[in-house]
């Protein structure tokens, strides 16, 4: 369980040419399994370790489909033992 540490981390280029800054502040005990999914080419718009109340969750863009999710998922599941959620993101206009 993560005790609300953060670290800050740099992104990798192919993830970074999304975001105008170039670092990102993660929960600590959850910062290797998030940059290895950058390595790999997820996007993620968000993270949280679930600081024991939750699982650690990621959110990732809407502009990723079934299968790109299913491949998150099983990289997920090589990786970290813990059950993640993995939330998308969803732009919705109200007029």
């Amino acid at each position: 369980m993560c005790k609300n540490s953060e670290v800050i981390l740099d992104l990798p280029g192919n993830i970074a040419i999304h975001r105008q800054n170039r670092t990102v502040c993660v929960d600590s005990c959850i910062a290797d399994t998030i940059k290895h999914l950058w390595n790999k080419g997820c996007q993620t718009l968000g993270c949280c370790c679930g600081h024991g109340k939750n699982n650690p969750s990621i959110i990732i863009p809407e502009k990723y489909n079934n299968i790109k999710i299913l491949a998150i998922f099983l990289e997920l599941s090589q990786i970290d033992k813990r059950i993640w959620d993995i939330l998308q993101w969803q732009l919705v206009k109200v007029k």
